[in-house]
């Protein structure tokens, strides 16, 4: 029983973040066929006018108002998820902050304990443009909060101090790389990237420093993902 309550939960989590991010997809399109000024057919007379944007709409930028992601991601590994989802907006054309939410569990990674995590991604851009039109380098802090049965903020009385590293909150420096290709013809999409990165948990450094037993490239997790930018 409990093994089928744990299926049930493990799915339910999945379909969750599905949900999740189809409103955000949805959202997306629907804000883009209120901003689209184009004509409209009526079902007696073929009559075409243009809409006027609303005073609300006036104060969208790019054609979408501030709130509304910019860019969706799907990440493989990265130390926040077997698979992890996330959305983000670009602040300038060299930071990039994203929400992720990932996922981790025995029939979804191979792990003996189900782990959700939430990360917030800030990205910096090392230039505004990309290298021969496609390479973008980049480098950035993550702070990651992960949620299971074997996580603590603080550590346990019963333990020395400074025995184990809080395992709640991290922070993981990475640096990474991302093939950006621009899609023309194709709305509201604006391009698509393909992306690599190296991460540190802040843990797993200091494990490295101080000890001999963890070496320096133990400490590092590799990233692959997918960007997609909307117009």
């Amino acid at each position: 029983m409990g093994t089928f309550l744990k299926d049930v939960a493990d799915r339910t989590m999945l379909i969750g973040m599905l949900l999740l991010h189809a409103f955000f997809a949805e959202s997306q399109e629907q804000l883009n066929k209120v901003l689209r000024q184009g004509e409209v057919d009526t079902t007696s007379t073929v009559e075409t006018y243009i809409v006027k944007p609303t005073d609300d709409e006036i104060s969208v930028k790019n054609g979408r108002k501030w709130y509304v992601p910019s860019q969706y991601k799907l990440q493989y590994a990265g130390s926040i998820g077997f698979m992890s989802a996330g959305f983000g907006y670009e602040v300038t054309p060299t930071y990039q902050p994203v929400l992720f939410v990932g996922y981790l569990s025995e029939d979804f990674g191979g792990s003996k304990n189900r782990v959700l995590s939430i990360s917030v991604k800030n990205s910096f851009y090392f230039t505004r443009e990309p290298l021969l039109n496609y390479f973008n380098p980049y480098g950035g802090l993550s702070i990651t909060w992960g949620n299971t049965n074997n996580t603590f903020r603080s550590l346990p009385d019963y333990y020395p101090d400074e025995y184990y590293f809080q395992n709640k909150v991290h922070f993981a420096p990475f640096v990474g790389g991302e093939l950006y290709f621009k899609l023309k013809y194709i709305n509201p999409f604006e391009g698509v990237g393909v992306y690599a990165e190296l991460s540190a948990f802040d843990a797993y450094l200091l494990e490295a420093i101080r000890t001999k037993y963890v070496k320096p490239h133990m400490a590092l997790s590799l990233a692959l993902g997918v960007t997609v930018y909307i117009n």
